[in-house]
């Protein structure tokens, strides 16, 4: 370990030498680089040298740790909890692509991050709604009408694993040095994806009702036919 911290020391050193220069490099803040590039007519260029130094720093500490890294093997524990039975019905499944985005700005300039995922909708219809005043009998043909209960988004499901994210930064951003701020947008999209999906879904629930009411009807078919009754299903 002493040798790898020697290696890590050595290697900042380095990287901080070459990146700012043959000069002998002075401890001054990014700040007063960028006042004195600006005396100079270039202080872009100044900027860029740090961000430079910095990333090239945090590459050779990422190399060093992936090198001394050692993990133990994931520990899984699971319990159940509670089961509850319920009365829905399952009428259909889509999957919808969802696109997010936003945008953070300071001084330093912007940094956008966008996000694709597809989405897996379920919807269903609530068994336990039905009652007997969305029931109609018609004896002598021997025909049962059942009025379609609501149909309603049961489940939003971002598939994790096909999650994409595009970054673009300003000339005084990047990807190294803003970390905290890049996860933080990161994480309020991986929020809103769901709410966007939710509404998205929503709004098709008209056009699903239909779908729905052809499920509904070869349900009831299905459980009348397996308790031997004759009865023709009408879902209305």
């Amino acid at each position: 370990m002493r040798k790898l911290g020697s290696v890590v020391i050595c290697g900042l050193a380095l990287v901080l030498g070459l990146t700012v220069g043959s000069s002998p490099v002075r401890a001054e803040s990014p700040l007063a680089l960028l006042k004195g590039a600006g005396k100079a007519g270039s202080k872009v260029g100044a900027a860029s040298e740090w961000i430079a130094a910095a990333e090239t720093a945090v590459e050779v500490v990422k190399l060093v740790e992936t090198l001394s890294r050692s993990d133990t093997p994931v520990a899984v524990k699971a319990r159940l909890r509670a089961t509850f039975a319920e009365q829905k019905l399952q009428v259909s499944k889509t999957t919808l692509d969802v696109t997010v985005e936003r945008t953070t700005n300071n001084w330093r300039g912007k940094i956008h991050v966008e996000m694709d995922v597809p989405c897996e909708i379920t919807y269903a219809i609530d068994l336990s709604r039905i009652g007997s005043e969305h029931l109609r009998l018609e004896q002598g043909k021997r025909v049962l009408y059942v009025k379609m209960p609501p149909v309603h988004v049961e489940t939003v499901t971002p598939v994790i694993e096909k999650m994409t994210f595009k970054h673009s930064f300003g000339w005084g951003r990047s990807r190294y040095v803003d970390v905290p701020t890049v996860a933080g947008l990161e994480g309020d999209l991986r929020q809103e994806c769901r709410a966007e999906a939710r509404s998205r879904a929503e709004k098709e629930l008209d056009s699903v009702r239909k779908t729905g009411k052809a499920a509904l009807q070869d349900f009831l078919r299905k459980m009348f036919k397996a308790a031997n009754t004759d009865l023709e299903v009408i879902v209305e």
